[in-house]
């Protein structure tokens, strides 16, 4: 067997000169989660000369692998086995299709897990019908003197920045704290290759979106937005504004894409291109349906689709997820507190707080007037289904990308 190496986040400091992590990322960090593998809190499984892949433990032993591995096509295999010699039972989440297609050949069950939405800067337009939102948002950003810049720390006040994302994780609904591991969390400082960009209005910053680099052949040949942030109370989308200016930066610089990232069980179908689980095919879809007070599925791919992938430079491309298991319900529920999310005490207290309300309406006197009737407010509850009219489908759509 190859001689491998596992670094431990405590470890990095003096392991990343050693074993060049950075050399292997350059040139084969392809993913859009590939930047992330240099985050905090994971673990390196390192094959000298191979590559390396990172992971998280959860649920006891179990190896959660975040994205690609990072290193040639051809030894996306060798590198696979040898870290499953190493762990058993690993799972794989957010793995492209052509790492699903090498696990599937490893007799891994392969299921979709969401979609992730990819804009080419080269010909991204916002010309055309289908473009009006996006439109109405740079226009009404631009008539209320807001402007983009990009900034290094030295020339912004972090401690602002901090304060703004403070605020910004407070309005979440779903949760209060900053998420981890498939979003790699924010880093108040320089980084390395890390694109910074600020909403400014009256000499105030009230948003901001950092685009994490890709990379292919030791060069940057894309973006993906990973924090995207803003407090500002206005009728347009702050961060939208940022990301198409953003958009004509990288068009000028040759970038060829953009990620804005996943949509987690946004429209699952599997279909049997690979070896699936039809029961966790079910579970992720009932969760897109009805687990949006765990997080904002819903909105957040309904704002994605606003950059309507299939015309003018936008696509989307399938998201996969792979293990041994056919059902690994309790590492599904880790992987989930590995992120930052808590689905069971949610859940738990969504019910809660559900059954308050119900007790409440029975308990208040009946209005006479049957012509009076109760609305249902669901515009919180964004786990129900809803038809809206073109201008009320503005105004959410709105609403969704200033919650995100």
């Amino acid at each position: 067997m190859t001689n491998t190496m596992t670094i431990s986040a405590a470890q990095r400091t003096k392991s990343d000169t050693a074993f060049d992590r950075m050399s292997y990322l350059k040139r084969y960090g392809v993913s859009s989660l590939a930047y992330s593998s240099l985050q905090e809190d994971v673990e390196t499984f390192l094959v000298p000369g191979i590559g390396y892949l990172s992971y998280a433990r959860v649920g006891g032993n179990t190896a959660v692998v975040l994205a690609d591995p990072i290193c040639a096509a051809e030894n996306k295999k060798q590198l696979i086995q040898e870290f499953a010699e190493r762990f058993h039972d690993p799972i794989f989440v957010h793995i492209s299709r052509d790492t699903a297609k090498v696990l599937d050949e490893l007799h891994y069950t392969v299921n979709e897990i969401g979609l992730e939405t990819i804009i080419d800067p080269r010909s991204f337009s916002l010309k055309g019908q289908k473009k009006e939102f996006l439109r109405s948002q740079r226009n009404r950003a631009r008539k209320d003197h807001v402007t983009v810049v990009e900034l290094d720390a030295a020339h912004i006040d972090m401690d602002k920045v901090k304060q703004l994302s403070t605020d910004w994780i407070k309005t979440k609904t779903s949760n209060h704290h900053e998420l981890s591991f498939i979003v790699r969390p924010a880093i108040f400082a320089d980084e390395p290759d890390v694109r910074k960009f600020y909403a400014m209005k009256d000499g105030q910053i009230i948003g901001f979106v950092w685009f994490d680099p890709i990379y292919r052949d030791d060069k940057v040949i894309g973006y993906m937005a990973n924090i995207l942030r803003s407090n500002a109370h206005v009728a347009y989308s702050v961060n939208d504004f940022i990301i198409m200016e953003a958009i004509e930066k990288f068009k000028a610089e040759g970038i060829e894409e953009l990620s804005l990232g996943y949509s987690p069980f946004f429209e699952i179908n599997d279909s049997g291109e690979f070896h699936y689980s039809k029961c966790q095919c079910a579970i992720f879809k009932q969760m897109f349906k009805h687990c949006n007070h765990v997080y904002a599925f819903k909105a957040l791919a309904f704002h994605k689709r606003m950059y309507r992938p299939g015309i003018d430079g936008t696509r989307e491309e399938k998201i996969f997820c792979a293990s041994r298991h056919r059902i690994p319900l309790m590492a599904i529920i880790g992987i989930f507190r590995k992120v930052g999310l808590r689905p069971v005490e949610q859940t738990a207290h969504f019910l809660k707080e559900k059954t308050k309300e119900k007790l409440s309406c029975l308990c208040a006197p009946v209005r006479a007037d049957k012509r009076l009737v109760r609305l249902k407010v669901i515009a919180k509850d964004s786990s129900k289904e809803v038809t809206f009219q073109p201008q009320k489908r503005r105004e959410f759509a709105t609403s969704a990308a200033s919650n995100i």
